[in-house]
């Protein structure tokens, strides 16, 4: 079960919690329960928020991770601060802190400088006005979700 305001009480059997995805039979999987839809509303819900479904159906796939309320945001909006940027990362790590986020496509031109050194960009444009390169949140303990028994 999935405790919760949402959901208190609630058996996650229950198909009006479950999104209505059909999963067929996973070797070494005993059974296979959808994402509740409750988690789904909590990332609508909690700005900085980040969802980690898992797409593969197996068992050693069988956990989605939800990041809330991070303690701290990094992000880099330039080429020239991806690397300071991974240091924090590197170093929040190392304090214990889990770390979830996304880079963007053109945040691949940092590690292409060899590759294309006259052809670097300094200042990547994006189709998204305003998105950095490079997001990370620094949270403390995900939620963790079982596919397989449907607790967290």
């Amino acid at each position: 079960m999935v405790e919760g305001p949402e959901n208190e009480g609630q058996n996650h059997s229950d198909s009006a919690l479950h999104s209505d995805l059909h999963f067929e039979y996973v070797e070494g999987v005993k059974s296979w329960i959808p994402l509740p839809v409750c988690w789904h509303r909590m990332v609508d819900q909690h700005p900085d928020s980040v969802l980690l479904q898992t797409s593969r159906f197996d068992a050693s796939n069988r956990h989605s991770f939800l990041f809330l309320n991070p303690e701290r945001i990094l992000a880099a909006r330039t080429l020239d601060a991806i690397p300071d940027l991974f240091q924090l990362v590197d170093a929040a790590l190392a304090e214990g802190f889990y770390v979830a986020g996304f880079v963007t496509y053109e945040c691949g031109y940092h590690f292409e400088i060899e590759r294309f050194p006259m052809e670097r960009p300094y200042d990547v444009v994006h189709n998204v006005p305003g998105l950095p390169l490079a997001w990370f949140g620094l949270y403390r303990d995900p939620l963790i979700f079982d596919h397989e028994t449907g607790t967290t």
